[in-house]
């Protein structure tokens, strides 16, 4: 057989094909199910994909152990920031910061000689506010105007700071009574808030009216207040020492000098319990004082620290002793 290609006899030719083929319009739409049902469009990816996937995001599946044994990343140490160093430093005065701001949210006040402390705390509806000035000064403005005599006029004009007289210290010397060996017992060395209550009259004593023993409970109550909110507020206090305004003596018709002496052993109820316990509002007058509630137990508090006050002068040092006698 040659290499020459022969066409059969019955293969037809494509004249004949032309010939035999319908016209399209008379063909049939699918006549062997060749059109796809699907548009092939819709059958693609909303996205395209590459070709081929990063390592990180082969699909899941058998892993050869030897491979990845092979493939697996070198942990390599990271050098360090050329300023790290530097930076933990600065981080470390930034937190010391933070610790020192904390902390000077209890520390709210400064005195005449030491810092004082502000308690965050609820045991009173008022308390002195960071920032407005003197605690000391706070709590006598707060205080002092409270207390009214039977005519509406403030009972005592109130000052008060450290235990200093025109600026000499005044030291406390407590005396017992003579019956208890009268011994002295000195608080050196200790921080004392000392408060004078003068009534504008005679040798500070109260002008209107005459002395009575419902007077002399409100005065208490006052002074008890005042060494309350003294503890509670003002950092380190050891002692607060009240001069009350000199009463006249039934006995002999003489001006006599009581001063009273709190420590924080004293009341320590009282700071523990709300404020409003010890002494519940409103506050009363002279003419109230007897229905208010209460009223035995500031007398129980306030009785047994009342003494007998003078002021004598420490010849070995500057300063002044602040002499308390028990009342005989």
């Amino acid at each position: 057989m040659s290499d020459e290609q022969h066409t059969s006899l019955f293969e037809p030719t494509p004249e004949d094909d032309e010939q035999r083929r319908p016209a399209a319009r008379e063909r049939p739409a699918d006549p062997a199910g060749t059109k796809p049902r699907h548009d092939p469009a819709s059958l693609l990816p909303e996205s395209p994909e590459p070709l081929l996937r990063p390592r990180d995001e082969e699909p899941p599946g058998e892993v050869d152990e030897n491979a990845a044994e092979d493939s697996a990343p070198v942990a390599v140490p990271a050098s360090p920031a050329p300023h790290a160093a530097r930076f933990q430093f600065f981080y470390g005065i930034l937190i010391g910061i933070a610790i020192a701001a904390l902390a000077a949210a209890v520390l709210a006040f400064s005195g005449d000689d030491k810092p004082q402390t502000v308690a965050l705390s609820n045991w009173s509806a008022w308390h002195p506010t960071r920032g407005a000035g003197d605690p000391i000064q706070q709590i006598i403005d707060h205080v002092a105007p409270e207390y009214r005599l039977g005519s509406g006029k403030q009972a005592v004009a109130v000052t008060g700071g450290p235990s200093q007289i025109e600026g000499i210290p005044l030291v406390v010397a407590l005396r017992s009574d003579p019956a208890n060996n009268g011994d002295v017992s000195i608080l050196d060395n200790k921080n004392v808030v000392l408060y004078r209550m003068c009534g504008l009259g005679k040798d500070c004593s109260i002008k209107e009216g005459n002395t009575s023993r419902e007077r002399g409970l409100l005065m208490r109550r006052e002074a008890l207040e005042l060494a309350l909110y003294t503890f509670n507020y003002v950092a380190d206090i050891d002692a607060v020492t009240i001069l009350m305004p000199p009463a006249v003596d039934p006995k002999t018709h003489k001006l006599s000098h009581v001063a009273l002496l709190f420590r924080p052993e004293d009341v320590g109820p009282s700071l523990q319990n709300p404020l409003s316990e010890t002494l519940p509002g409103p506050t009363p007058s002279t003419k109230t004082l007897l229905r208010s509630r209460n009223l035995p137990v500031i007398d129980s508090i306030t009785r047994p620290l009342q003494f007998d006050f003078s002021v004598t002068q420490d010849n070995a040092n500057n300063r002044g002793y602040l002499v308390l006698d028990t009342i005989k």
